[in-house]
């Protein structure tokens, strides 16, 4: 018999977070990157550590900055809850990399927003 898993434990969460098969990320509202995980790494070629040093616009298509900005600015007013779009990331390599890329706001109990959970 399975042993019940206690979900509200903080491990449980960080484990998810750093064995996520997908790309996971935490953004401050502006867009700076707070935590990676890394599968995200993997997709991008960045390290941890590059992306600390970087903001999203820094990998992102030039060409899909404006809308991105747009879509957070309508979260950050309370808008919009979250999104998913497909986007363009380039790679530490210089190439392309296209992505679906779905943003939630965490809010504090005010409704202030906190940061973004990303999912890549």
């Amino acid at each position: 018999m399975a042993k019940n898993l206690d979900v509200s434990q903080p491990e449980l969460f960080s484990q998810v977070f750093k064995y996520s098969p997908i790309g996971i990320a935490l953004l401050s509202t502006q867009g700076k990157w707070l935590q990676v995980n890394a599968s995200l790494c993997r997709i991008t070629g960045y390290t941890e550590s590059d992306f600390l040093d970087m903001t999203i616009q820094d990998i992102i298509q030039m060409d899909d900055t404006d809308k991105t900005w747009d879509v957070r600015d309508q979260i950050l007013d309370g808008n919009m809850d979250n999104f998913q779009m497909e986007k363009r990331f380039i790679h530490k390599n210089g190439y392309t990399v296209w992505v679906l890329l779905a943003i939630n706001c965490m809010r504090d109990e005010n409704g202030q927003p906190l940061y973004f959970i990303t999912q890549i």
